[in-house]
């Protein structure tokens, strides 16, 4: 019976959140663009906020809405990677031979690096 309720209030909860960006308009879109920023830095699955965005705003609008989105948040997430934990991944690395040779083998060919990372899931 709990897990049940707790279902309930989700769903409810769920469309308080559409019904407050639909009548918010303007705000609501840049509340759900920064919402979707926020995720993707964050490595949370985007798949329902990209649904609840055709959902809420149509699919053009919402398309309009999580691109861009999407982008500054993947930039946001490499850029705060390169820096905040730069310096122990760093050392890390330098500690272990075989993350040495994966780094060699990566820097020697980045593009296929790139490629099978991107086809591997």
């Amino acid at each position: 019976m709990l897990v049940a309720s707790l279902f309930i209030d989700i769903r409810a909860l769920a469309a308080d959140g559409v019904l407050f960006l639909r009548e918010a308009g303007t705000v609501g879109m840049v509340v759900f663009f920064f919402v979707y920023v926020a995720a993707a830095i964050l490595v949370v699955p985007m798949f329902f906020l990209t649904v609840a965005a055709g959902m809420v705003y149509g699919t053009a609008v919402g398309l309009l809405i999580t691109l861009p989105a999407a982008m500054l948040g993947g930039v946001l997430a490499v850029l705060l990677a390169r820096t905040i934990p730069a310096g122990h991944v760093v050392r890390m690395i330098e500690k272990r031979p075989v993350l040495r040779a994966i780094r060699d083998e990566v820097a020697s060919r980045e593009l296929r690096a790139v490629i099978l990372s991107r086809l591997g899931p």
